[in-house]
């Protein structure tokens, strides 16, 4: 008999237990050890100053929130769609915000328009929206299969 399939597609589990933790570690390396090129990249029209080193700390507090959730928590809950979808949802939000915040920094005309992207929008948006899409998709269902213990829980 063949080995049951797993609940969570290969491509949900790649992107949330392997890249983006390491996305999101990459951006905290980059926010402690180079805050300006963290800053020219994601925000031009913003200068750096050392006063700003704690808020850009403080942002990274929620970039390990997700780092562990998504090497933790996935992994120890790998079978239940129900905590991957908790997991993923809490994330998206994250992702929401800050993609809201590269809009402000952007403006509309630029942000809706890749064309008028510079290679820094592009290495600071395509990472963003790619892992964005998939947690809308695993929130709509897509690439979730029912285990037999979400049939029983179903059925009581």
């Amino acid at each position: 008999m063949a080995a049951p399939q797993h609940p969570i597609h290969f491509i949900y589990r790649l992107v949330f237990n392997y890249l983006e933790p390491l996305m999101a570690l990459a951006g905290i390396a980059q926010v402690h050890l180079t805050p300006e090129t963290y800053m020219s990249t994601v925000f031009p029209s913003q200068r750096f100053f050392p006063s700003m080193q704690p808020i850009l700390t403080q942002i990274t507090s929620g970039w390990f929130i997700l780092i562990f959730h998504d090497l933790v928590t996935l992994r120890i809950y790998n079978r239940d769609a129900r905590v991957w979808k908790l997991v993923i949802a809490a994330n998206l939000l994250s992702d929401i915000a800050f993609t809201y915040s590269t809009y402000q920094e952007l403006g509309a005309a630029r942000f809706i328009n890749p064309s008028l992207w510079t290679a820094n929008d592009q290495l600071t948006l395509i990472p963003t929206f790619i892992p964005l899409v998939l947690k809308v998709t695993l929130l709509l269902g897509l690439g979730i299969r029912a285990t037999v213990e979400d049939v029983a829980r179903k059925n009581v």
